[in-house]
């Protein structure tokens, strides 16, 4: 029976935590976006601004979870 590496489960831990991070800074920036659209904005609050914050929120958390990864 082959045995298990000590640093893997931690660095599955350590994946999954950054995936729940990525997944709540996306929310986030929707309900951000859709905030500021229904502030700002009065033909279609919710879809536009809370869409474009939230793909703008994970491309930038995707890179910078990437590059911290490589770090």
């Amino acid at each position: 029976m082959r045995r298990r590496d000590v640093g893997e489960s931690d660095e599955r831990a350590q994946r999954r935590r950054l995936l729940l991070y990525l997944g709540a800074a996306v929310v986030g920036m929707y309900f951000a976006g859709a905030g500021a659209g229904f502030l700002f904005d009065d033909a279609n609050p919710w879809v536009d601004p809370a869409i474009s914050c939230a793909v703008v929120g994970g491309g930038t958390g995707a890179v910078l979870a990437w590059f911290s990864r490589r770090a």
